[in-house]
Order: C-alpha cells, then structure tokens, then sequence
C-alpha cells in the first residue's frame, strides 16, 4: 500500500485542508480535514477532492466535498477515511471558501490549486 499526505490553504490561510490519501492498485481511502481559519467572515472551509472512477466501463469525473468546517475554533474537522467504490484514479484534493453564508457550498474563486 502507498501513502501520500497532502496540505492545502485558501485565500490567506482563512481555510486549510489536510488529505492523507492511500492506495492499492485503483483502490484509495482518503482521511480529509477541514480548518477554517477566520471568524465573522461568513464562510466555511472545504477540503474538496476531484478524482475519476471507472462506471460502467468509463471513466467519469468527480468533484467532491470530503470535510467541511463552518466554526472558526482552531478544531478541524475530521470525518473518517472515505473508500473509493469504483476503480479510482487522478485523484486530487485542495482546500476552497464556501460562498458566503452557504454552508457545504465551494467558491472556485477561492479555491487553491489541486495537488
């Protein structure tokens, strides 16, 4: 099995995202966490991971919110390992702003780049 862990931060650090994601073959988990960093703004962090799973004979392409924080506390939020269902491949992950007031929602504009 191989490990990779991977960090992430949003518009001036107001949201980080943390990703160990581990794999066999097209088989992956993946432990997100998700910090936001800067009260009153009205928005959450996401760690959000794009990937390609193979569905019925073709790969199509995902965008997913894996973990998501809306309280500026210091805590991150970390939900569990995520297991692929399908054979998996080209997955990525970074951390994004929720639009304002929207939680589990993603800002493209204030999105990192994927890594």
């Amino acid at each position: 099995m191989s490990q990779r862990d991977v960090a992430s931060a949003a518009q001036n650090n107001y949201a980080q995202a943390s990703f160990t994601i581990c794999w066999r073959g097209a088989d992956v988990w993946v432990l997100p966490s998700a910090s936001d960093r800067q009260p009153r703004d009205g928005r959450g962090a996401a760690a959000e991971i794009s990937y390609f799973a193979k569905i019925n004979g073709k790969w199509l392409k995902h965008e997913r919110i894996a973990a998501f924080d809306r309280t500026p506390d210091g805590k991150s939020v970390l939900p569990g390992w995520f297991k692929s269902r399908y054979l998996t491949t080209r997955l990525l992950a970074r951390a994004c702003l929720s639009q304002p007031n929207k939680p589990n929602t993603v800002d493209e504009r204030t999105c990192d780049r994927y890594r």
